[in-house]
């Protein structure tokens, strides 16, 4: 009987081997985080790479964006603009782990969206059809996403 691996699966999977070939953390340590990660619990591989201290966040960005192939962004550097919040609903922003950081220089209609796991495409075609633009991803990390998520939201609520 095949398992059926979830769009999130594939890319812990990755991230691990990633993180082994780079020789990052021990074999043992990694796969154990593996297999101890429960998405459905709300136990996430990044988060106990963190928790354990096996990897720095940096790392953990690092190996998301060489396992995805997809540029990395810190979202706690940055500031996000009111007009660019207003595009995704913070409800949205929470369930798909997202912020719209702003649109591609050389295409108006590309908008930048960072996000937790950016090879969901069922995320990225919502994104896309909920804003209007073409969706740039980025990869960033899920705790700092959502914790940016309720900074920015609850900021452009006092304004």
């Amino acid at each position: 009987m095949r398992k059926f691996m979830s769009m999130q699966g594939l890319m812990k999977e990755r991230m691990a081997d990633c993180i082994i070939e780079m020789e990052l953390a021990p074999t043992e340590v990694v796969r154990e985080c593996l297999s101890k990660t429960d998405e459905s619990n709300g136990i996430i591989f990044e988060d106990l790479l963190l928790k354990n201290e096996v990897l720095s966040a940096k790392d953990i960005l690092r190996v998301k964006s060489i396992a995805t192939q997809i540029e990395s962004y810190d979202v706690k550097k940055m500031e996000f603009a009111p007009e660019l919040l207003a595009l995704i609903p913070k409800d949205k922003a929470i369930n798909y782990c997202c912020l719209p950081m702003g649109f591609d220089e050389s295409y108006e209609d590309m908008l930048l969206v960072v996000v937790d796991n950016p090879e969901d495409k069922i995320v990225i075609d919502d994104i896309s059809l909920m804003t209007g633009y073409e969706i740039l991803p980025y990869v960033g990390l899920r705790r700092d996403i959502l914790a940016k998520i309720e900074e920015v939201y609850e900021s452009t609520a006092e304004e």
